[in-house]
């Protein structure tokens, strides 16, 4: 069984199968995803949709409510970084 200790923050979700393992895996307190509330992760989370090369479409809303760092840090979990400047408060 792997631990949390063992994904290194460099891994990519690219799967809902890697997703569930990575909640499973990381407390909420290390991960970036304590950034949003509750129900804003749940709807985010849920809003997840994966191809073959990871995810191809998110609900953004709430992550316009984060600072442009936080945003980015979230995205980076699925190697979307780079989209946080497209979603930033407008």
């Amino acid at each position: 069984m792997q631990t949390a200790r063992e994904i290194p923050s460099r891994d990519v979700i690219r799967t809902q199968a890697e997703l569930a393992n990575y909640l499973r895996l990381v407390p909420m307190d290390g991960s970036p995803l304590r950034y949003l509330t509750p129900a804003a992760r749940a709807r985010f989370l849920a809003s997840l949709r994966f191809n073959d090369r990871g995810v191809t479409t998110f609900r953004y809303d709430d992550l316009q409510r984060l600072p442009a760092p936080r945003t980015r840090e979230v995205l980076a979990l699925f190697g979307l970084q780079r989209d946080a400047s497209l979603i930033a408060r407008r």
